[in-house]
């Protein structure tokens, strides 16, 4: 290799790394926005029948139907499916269906009911919808 190539590979390295800087920023910076519900306001929040319309990450839209049994209904895309949830690390709102591990969010609630829910631990978004009063 010549002394060229060689440069350019070494900018193009430092470049990508950069790069992954800042989408990692970006998320970061949007997760660090607010503050994430507590687990006192996660139990106020879901102790009671809530539902919430949401449209996650990846463009589908439904609801989530929280009991206050600890039980969660998933709604999307024609198909319904059962599961639990619970808080967890103080600030985290976990859900599991079909004897799948859990996911974790934290939740943060906007003005207006909105509400955006990022992934734990990497703090990107999962899903934002409305239904938090």
């Amino acid at each position: 290799m010549n002394e060229r190539h060689v440069r350019r590979t070494i900018l193009l390295g430092i470049t990508a790394l950069v790069l992954s800087g800042c989408v990692a920023f970006d998320n970061t910076a949007r997760f660090l926005a607010g503050r994430p519900l507590d687990e006192e306001k996660l139990q106020n929040a879901f102790s009671s029948e809530s539902e919430l319309q949401l449209t996650w990450a990846n463009g589908v839209s439904g609801t989530m139907t929280f009991a206050p049994d600890s039980t969660v209904t998933l709604a999307a895309d024609g198909q319904e499916i059962a599961g639990t949830w619970r808080t967890a690390e103080r600030i985290q709102l976990c859900t599991s269906f079909d004897e799948g591990a859990d996911r974790c969010f934290f939740v943060f609630k906007r003005s207006k009911g909105r509400v955006k829910l990022y992934n734990a631990p990497d703090g990107s978004l999962h899903a934002s919808g409305t239904g938090l009063s």
